[in-house]
């Protein structure tokens, strides 16, 4: 999954910023928040953990990361793009995790 991760990040361009997050963080952290949400094994306490998990490999603050979404509002075409963008990294990380070795 890491890998997904990393492949997204440098897709994603550099420099640009949505409310102070890089654009790059910004999606490679939401893509990683879908698939902990869509993840049918983890319980609720796992998702927790794995929320928390993300925002702090990603360096960013749930309100960090929300202040990004509202600022989308502002430039709904850039907002489709960003989620276009998204739905992208969701999927590569999902075929990268089912691609992966069963532990």
């Amino acid at each position: 999954m890491h890998f997904a991760v990393v492949l997204i990040a440098g897709a994603c361009g550099r420099g640009q910023e949505i409310s102070g997050v890089d654009e790059s963080t910004f999606v490679a952290a939401m893509a990683k928040l879908r698939v902990i949400e869509g993840d049918s094994t983890l319980d609720s306490a796992e998702k927790v953990t794995a929320r928390q998990s993300t925002l702090q490999e990603q360096g960013l603050s749930s309100l960090q990361l929300e202040s990004a979404a509202r600022s989308l509002a502002d430039d709904p075409a850039h907002a489709l793009a960003i989620w276009g963008r998204i739905d992208s990294a969701t999927l590569l990380i999902n075929q990268a995790a089912k691609a992966a070795p069963r532990k």
